[in-house]
């Protein structure tokens, strides 16, 4: 994989100062890294969950660590998350147009806590799809758009 500094992003850093970011294997397969910088050595690498051959999660926007400590992952597939500790995949969100309770867009440009509820909720930003209240346990969301009030959504 490289420098896993070197090119990409975002970039999180955690509590520990290691870095979390995304980045291609041999075969443009998309992996989670850890990166430690102060040893300059690869700590773990986990494989995106996705089906074989499956490439629409290929560009990560934002990695966010919520006040539960998971890792959120917003992508041009929906939002992912990561259980850093335990290093293993949660959950995947994303759009399915007869839901009306699941994103209006995969395209996921922002991501954070829920300021009122951070344990329960987390709000997502998407193209094309206005902002929603993503509940973390159900992944049912509360859309928010033009209809909303919201411009240019």
């Amino acid at each position: 994989m490289g420098n896993p500094i070197s090119k990409g992003f975002p970039l999180l850093m955690d509590e520990n100062n290691h870095l979390w970011r995304c980045d291609y294997g041999r075969n443009q397969e998309k992996y989670l890294v850890l990166y430690n910088p102060e040893t300059e050595k690869v700590m773990g690498s986990y494989l995106f969950p996705d089906r074989p051959g499956f490439n629409e999660n290929r560009f990560v926007s934002v990695i966010e660590k919520g006040n539960d400590g998971v890792l959120w992952l917003g992508t041009t597939n929906g939002v992912y998350s990561f259980d850093p500790v335990n290093r293993k995949w949660l959950r995947h969100f994303t759009s399915s147009p007869e839901n009306k309770e699941s994103l209006l867009s995969n395209l996921v440009f922002s991501i954070c806590d829920d300021p009122a509820d951070p344990i329960h909720f987390l709000w997502v930003g998407t193209a094309e799809g206005g902002f929603h209240k993503l509940n973390k346990q159900t992944g049912k969301c509360t859309r928010f758009s033009t209809a909303d009030g919201v411009p240019g959504s």
